[in-house]
């Protein structure tokens, strides 16, 4: 990522081919997806095996929680048993190994501690969305089970994914630059993550940018222009998408800039709904 500490911003065309030398050869990685089912299909599991599926891997899951909503509106959540959860890892993985997993909503301190356990027991890369609130506001998790995500999870996580607010929670302070978003993937790298991307699609300007950063202090801003209009799940589309690509052997810095692609894309096909 170059010299310890530099800063340097990523703004031009993709520079390497989007196909994975796995996926040319013919075999494809296999992505676990452990998160929560959202019935409208906008987020959740039905989106990151979309989007893993989009990026040329192969996705399996194990669902956490099924929630109530549609998209707009949000109507609760109901935490499935750790023991019913860890059943459906191990169905999941047992004939088709992963080469990675990605990680989202979990629900309940319980399923938190037996996926932390997982990743500790395997040492597989995992991606790590820390969701403590659905889009239209609402809890995906208590206070106790978050405090237990960030001290249980974030040391496992290969990349963790935060937006701008996740990142506030975590960090306990508000962002309100690019800078400032670059300075807070930094410091949660100290939490134990090998990289952080601090996502800026909630911040302002003419350019979308994510800050990246690994456990040396160096940082890279990814930037693209920023298109107007959101669709729902961006984030399970990013780090769905980043988990596939690292599957593939993709460095972190390249499968970021895909996974930002991926996310642009949705937008763009959003928008001709």
């Amino acid at each position: 990522m170059g010299p310890c500490g530099a800063v340097r911003r990523l703004d031009g065309p993709l520079a390497y081919p989007c196909n994975h030398p796995q996926a040319e050869a013919g075999v494809r990685p296999i992505v676990l997806v452990v998160a929560g089912f959202d019935p409208s299909g906008g987020a959740g599991v039905l989106r990151d095996c979309a989007a893993i599926e989009q990026a040329g891997a192969q996705a399996v899951a194990a669902i956490t929680s099924v929630t109530f909503q549609d998209g707009g509106r949000f109507d609760g959540y109901v935490a499935l048993p750790a023991d019913v959860v860890m059943g459906q890892v191990e169905s999941a993985t047992r004939l088709k190994p992963p080469a990675a997993v990605k990680v989202g909503m979990l629900g309940s301190r319980e399923n938190v501690d037996v996926i932390a356990d997982f990743l500790a027991r395997t040492g597989l890369q995992a991606v790590v969305d820390p969701l403590f609130k659905a889009s239209a506001g609402a809890p995906l998790i208590d206070d106790v089970g978050y405090g237990c995500l960030k001290e249980r999870l974030l040391p496992l996580a290969t990349v963790l994914t935060p937006n701008v607010p996740e990142a506030e929670r975590l960090l306990g302070r508000a962002i309100t630059s690019v800078a400032a978003m670059g300075e807070a993937a930094v410091e949660l790298c100290r939490l134990g993550p090998g990289w952080v991307v601090v996502k800026g699609g909630h911040m302002g300007g003419a350019m979308a940018v994510d800050c990246l950063a690994d456990r040396h202090g160096n940082r890279v801003e990814v930037a693209r222009p920023r298109l107007a209009g959101k669709v729902h799940g961006s984030g399970c589309i990013f780090s769905s998408t980043l988990a596939a690509r690292l599957a593939s052997g993709l460095l972190v810095e390249d499968a970021v800039r895909l996974a930002q692609e991926a996310v642009a894309s949705a937008i763009r096909w959003a928008g001709l709904a």
